[in-house]
Formats: structure tokens, C-alpha cells, sequence
């Protein structure tokens, strides 16, 4: 059966509630309230459980947000004074991650909604509030009127025994207690519907899910049947719904739904768990190929034409299958598995499933390991330095030494940068690490002009999410300042995927480093889009072209084309160009007579610690840098 949209307009919020002890987050909370509900707002912010109290037992507030980890305290601690009967308002919860445990630990605790703090947008803020909003609508009418039901019920009792000679009237009083009885059983049928199911697509929300899974979990392990998890996410749904609008993307979802039920068998249940995340358990498996097999099912299912609708919207799905293999499997476990299986998916390659095994769960642990590690490797010395030298192509004098950052791991040994970096991105907050970085290189850098004249930049590989913060041109400044280094000894390398996002901050910061006269070099170039507008809008100084292209130019003719072409493109540009992976003399004999071209590879040089540079550098000619023009400036498009 279905039912209306909720119609709840923005302006019927009057008063909110930040339950936050986070002056940050709450000034995201705020922004975004501010964006939906314009600056107006009346907004009371409480940082404990406290003073969040006596905020709730002095005044009535329309919305309630709360951060689930509040010091030692839980936001949970706040459930029982909003519980009271004299009480209403939507209660939606914040947290920095998502946990199974913690979703169903909130779920039970009555609150309205769960967001990821880093998923939270305005668009999806609103429509969580809208959503309680109704939700405490349609249970405050069904509590009215099961009470005035019930009123009435105890109205007839007493005057049951004075009419009781009143036949004809008490069965059509009867009848028609009946009947109003039938309406709350219908009302209370409609409201656990609404409690129990996905408001949009009409599929069970993850609540009903989770005890779905915990009582069929028992039950297989009593029956020693085979049931398996399949967790799903829809590949390109963000930008859908980004650049074609929330309408859309909420038909896309409904379109979902209905391929993902037409896929399953009767015994198996789908579930849409939030966002474009959805969830299925299938059961009586007789082994792993039967959920192999609902799994190509739905996969295919994504490939059908989509004739209702918009042929822009057409995407794939990705899957994550875990399987019930003991009788101890729970459903955190199980979770887990599958979420940690679409993950490696998602990573891997979109538009098909994985499979959680021993192999994947080995590979886990030990990038595990390795993010948990790295909190104390900066602080236990663990983290070091390689250099590795750049030389003209024409001469062979040493342009630049590009610095690699090296982990001394005590179980795995020495590990290049591309085996932890992305664990290093996400696991800190703060630029602790590329201040490290930053400054051990400069001193290396001032060491070797000091000591040998070495006049060379140092060039240091710089992630998109430091360019993107719009402090990160002051560290630089500040780390020049502190060892002393000209700032046209140093060289900043950027990939050209760290301009797609965040323009502003990172045109921000490449210009104010530029001006400085620190050289920016475009790195990977050749694997993304490859765009020569960067280079025209943005002063950069050298192009590096990915090795990939290098390493494959005696194999394909296609590869040649490309280094000589961006070679060709870069000159006439007047942008110097350093080619990586020259592992051969075939390819120093190939490249060698280029003009304006760097050569950087094992057959140059391999990378050296820095107590092994001056012996390495000593008697080989250095490509001055430091008499170079003033620092180039972009040009406007």
C-alpha cells in the first residue's frame, strides 16, 4: 500500500538543538541548518549530556541533533529525557563512522535517523528532518486517536449497564466500536509498515533487516543450511544525482528496487540500508554457487534497458558477498565481511561482485596493519627519505632530486610510498607527516648547497588533500623560513587529478607558492585527462610524463607517440619536460638528443639515502635553477 510524500516545508522548523562538543562540527551543523533553514533559525547549542538536559527540560525544541560520542558520554544518555509523552521533536544522530553495532543501537533507542558526519550534506539533512518530521506526525495522530478510541470505549463500559434494555442501540454501539477498533489495527498496521520500510522505494529499512538476518542466522545454524549476504552500491550515483538533481536520483533508486526484487527468489530478502547502499540475504544455499548465481542475476538485471528512465541515469552495481560459514557467524561479522568485500570491488574495478575469503581477509590484515601502524611510525623514526636524481637529457647534468618517502616497517621492511600512502591520507587529520617531509627534505637540501654547492631543486611529491587545504602554502612558507632554503631550490610535484576538486583552494596555493619562486611540476601526465589548458592556466614549470609511457615505447608505437608528442606540445610551450622510467640504455639512446627533456629512472639513478648523496653527486655537473626568470604566472583562460 503506498502513501504520501511527506509535505513538511523547512519553514515549519522553529527551534533546533546541537547536541555537539565539537566547536568544528558544530559549525558545520549550523551551516548546514542555516542553508535549509535560512539564518533566521533560532539555535541552541549544548557541547554535554548536561546542559543538553536542561535545554530539553526548558524548552520544547522541533529537531534534535546529537553527536553519538560526547567525551566519555554517549548521546544515547539523552533518549530517556526525550521519551516523555509530553515531548515530541526528531531526533537524528551524528557520528564520524559507520557502525552496524551503532546503527542498531540507535535504531532500538527510538531516534529518528543515523548520518555519517562526512556523508552529511544539506540536501540529505533536510530530508532526514522532513522524513521525522512526518514520522512523529503520523504516530502523534495514531496516538490521538487510539487515546479517544479508547475514551470512547470506556465511556460505553460505564454506560453499558443503563442502556443494556437499549438492544438495537448497544449492537449498533458495538458495531461500530468495531469498526473504529478495525481502524487503529489498520493504523497501526500503516505505522509499523512506515517503521519498518524504506519510505522512497518501499523496500524493509536496515532495522527490519538486521533482525531479519538475526533470526535467520539461527535458524540456518540450526538447520545447517547455507545464507550469504550481498551488499550493493550503485556505481556513479553521486554524480547522477550531483549533476542531474535529487529527483532523479530518488527515480533512480526506485528503479533499483525493482530490478534488485525482480533478481531474487522468494526465499531471499533486498533491502535498501541507506543512500544508494542496499542489501540482500539470500538463504537455503546449497553451496556458494547459488549466491554466485543470484549475484550474475542481478548484475544483469543492472544491464537491462532502462525504459523508465532517463537513459542518462544507466549505471552498474557493484556487489559484496560474505557467507555464514560456522554456526558463530553474527551479523556484525557477516557485515563486515560483505562491506569489506564491496569495498575491494569498488576498488578493483566496478560493475561486478567479490567474494570475502581467506585471501581478501589476509590482504585486509595486512593493509590493516599497516594503517594502524602509521600513527606511530612518524613519531618512532620509522619514516625516511630516498632521493632520486632527474639529469638533462642533453648533457646529463643533475637537474632535481625527487624525494620518496620510505617506511622501515618491523614485520615488512622497507616499503615504498605507493604501499602506505593512501593509508596515511586517511588516517590522519592533520599535516604532521607532510611537515615532516617537507622539512627533512629542505634541510637536506640546504646541507647539500652548503656543503657542495649543489643548486638543484628538491622535489617533493604533494597529496591532492594537502593542496586542497588552504593553510597549506603557509606551512611551505614556514618550513622555508625555518631551514633556511631559497624557495627556488624546492619544487613542488602535483598530479593532474589534484585539479579536478577543490580548484580554488589548490589554484590558490600553487599560485601563492609560485610567486614565491618554488617550481610546480605537473606529475602522471599522460594518464589523466591530459589537459594543456592546466599548464596554460596554471604556472607550471616541468611536465612529468607518466613511466608507464616510457617503459612501454619499444613495445608500442602508440607509447611513442605520446612521449614525443607531449615532448613536442611541451617545448613549444616552453615547459620543460622529464620523462620517468628510463631503465635502459635503449631508452637513454632513444630519448637522448631531446632538447628541454629530463631523464629520471633506475638506469640514472637509483633512489639514495641521503647520507649516500654527496658521494654520488660528487663531480657531476648541476643544472643551475637558482638564475632561472622570475617565477611564470598563469594565464587567464
Amino acid at each position: 500500500m503506498m502513501f504520501d510524500e511527506p509535505t513538511f516545508l523547512p519553514a515549519d522548523i522553529s527551534r533546533v538543538l546541537v547536541v555537539e562538543d565539537d566547536e568544528v562540527d558544530f559549525r558545520h551543523a549550523r551551516r548546514l541548518l542555516h542553508e535549509v533553514f535560512g539564518s533566521d533559525l533560532k539555535l541552541d547549542w549544548a557541547q554535554g549530556v548536561e546542559s543538553a538536559i536542561d535545554y530539553v527540560n526548558t524548552g520544547d525544541h522541533d529537531v534534535y541533533i546529537i553527536d553519538y560520542h560526547l567525551g566519555g558520554q554517549t548521546g544515547l544518555e539523552l533518549m530517556n529525557e526525550l521519551a516523555s509523552p509530553h515531548r515530541s521533536g526528531v531526533v537524528i544522530f551524528l557520528t564520524g563512522i559507520e557502525s552496524p553495532q551503532v546503527d542498531r543501537t540507535i535504531a532500538r533507542a527510538g531516534a529518528s535517523d543515523y548520518l555519517i558526519k562526512s556523508e552529511v550534506t544539506a540536501a540529505l539533512l533536510e530530508r532526514s528532518i522532513r522524513y521525522g518530521l512526518a514520522m512523529e506526525q503520523r504516530k502523534s495522530a495514531l496516538h490521538t486517536e487510539a487515546a479517544e478510541l479508547r475514551a470512547a470505549k470506556a465511556r460505553i463500559e460505564e454506560q453499558t449497564e443503563e442502556y443494556i434494555s437499549i438492544a438495537e442501540d448497544l449492537a449498533a454501539t458495538q458495531h461500530r466500536l468495531q469498526q473504529a477498533f478495525a481502524r487503529v489495527e489498520e493504523s497501526e498496521s500503516k505505522y509499523r509498515f512506515l517503521a519498518e520500510h524504506d519510505n522512497l522505494t518501499r523496500l524493509p529499512n536496515r532495522a527490519f533487516f538486521t533482525r531479519f538476518i538475526e533470526e535467520e542466522l539461527s535458524k540456518a545454524a540450526a538447520n545447517g543450511t547455507g545464507v550469504a549476504l550481498i551488499l550493493l552500491d550503485l556505481d556513479r550515483f553521486k554524480a547522477i544525482n550531483d549533476n542531474l538533481g535529487h529527483p532523479a536520483g530518488d527515480a533512480l533508486l526506485v528503479d533499483t528496487a525493482r530490478r534488485l526484487v525482480t533478481a531474487l527468489r522468494d526465499c531471499d530478502l533486498a533491502a535498501r540500508l541507506g543512500g544508494d547502499e542496499f542489501g540482500v540475504f539470500v538463504t537455503n544455499l546449497a553451496g556458494r554457487a547459488d549466491a554466485v548465481a543470484i549475484a550474475d542475476r542481478i548484475i544483469d538485471a543492472f544491464s537491462e534497458s532502462r525504459d523508465s528512465v532517463d537513459q542518462r541515469m544507466s549505471t552498474s552495481a557493484s556487489l559484496g558477498i560474505a557467507f555464514a560459514d560456522d554456526a558463530d557467524s553474527t551479523f556484525e561479522t557477516l557485515f563486515r565481511n560483505a562491506d569489506t568485500a564491496l569495498y575491494e570491488v569498488k576498488r578493483s574495478g566496478r560493475g561486478t561482485y567479490q567474494i570475502f575469503d581467506e585471501q581478501l581477509d589476509r590482504k585486509l590484515r595486512r593493509e590493516e596493519e599497516l594503517r594502524s601502524g602509521l600513527p606511530s611510525a612518524l613519531k618512532n623514526g620509522d619514516l625516511f627519505l630516498e632521493y632520486q636524481p632527474q639529469v638533462s637529457a642533453t648533457d646529463g647534468a643533475v637537474s632535481a632530486l625527487e624525494a620518496l618517502l620510505r617506511w622501515r616497517h618491523p614485520k615488512y621492511g622497507v616499503l615504498a610510498a605507493s604501499e602506505f600512502i593512501p593509508y596515511l591520507e586517511k588516517s590522519f587529520t592533520d599535516n604532521s607527516v607532510t611537515g615532516w617531509v617537507l622539512e627533512e627534505a629542505c634541510r637536506q637540501a640546504r646541507q647539500l648547497n652548503d656543503t657542495m654547492g649543489f643548486d638543484a631543486p628538491i622535489a617533493i611529491n604533494i597529496s591532492p588533500i594537502e593542496l586542497r587545504n588552504p593553510d597549506f602554502a603557509t606551512l611551505v612558507q614556514g618550513t622555508l623560513l625555518k631551514t633556511g632554503l631559497d624557495p627556488r631550490s624546492l619544487e613542488i610535484e602535483i598530479t593532474e587529478g589534484s585539479l579536478l576538486d577543490h580548484i580554488g583552494y589548490v589554484r590558490d596555493n600553487i599560485e601563492t607558492l609560485s610567486a614565491l619562486g618554488i617550481r610546480i611540476a605537473l606529475d602522471d601526465f599522460g594518464t589523466g585527462f591530459s589537459s594543456f589548458a592546466h599548464i596554460r592556466m596554471l604556472p607550471v614549470d616541468k611536465l612529468k610524463i607518466d613511466r608507464s609511457f616510457v617503459l612501454n615505447m619499444q613495445r608500442s608505437r602508440k607509447d611513442v607517440a605520446v612521449v614525443l608528442a607531449t615532448i613536442s606540445l611541451a617545448n613549444a610551450l616552453h615547459v620543460p619536460v622529464v620523462a620517468e622510467g628510463i631503465e635502459t640504455k635503449d631508452a637513454v639512446a632513444f630519448l637522448g638528443g631531446e632538447t628541454n627533456l629530463h631523464l629520471q629512472g633506475f638506469h640514472i639513478g637509483k633512489p639514495l639515502p641521503a647520507n649516500a648523496l654527496s658521494a654520488w653527486l660528487s663531480g657531476r655537473p648541476t643544472a643551475p635553477t637558482r638564475q632561472r626568470a622570475a617565477p611564470r604566472t598563469a594565464q587567464e583562460p
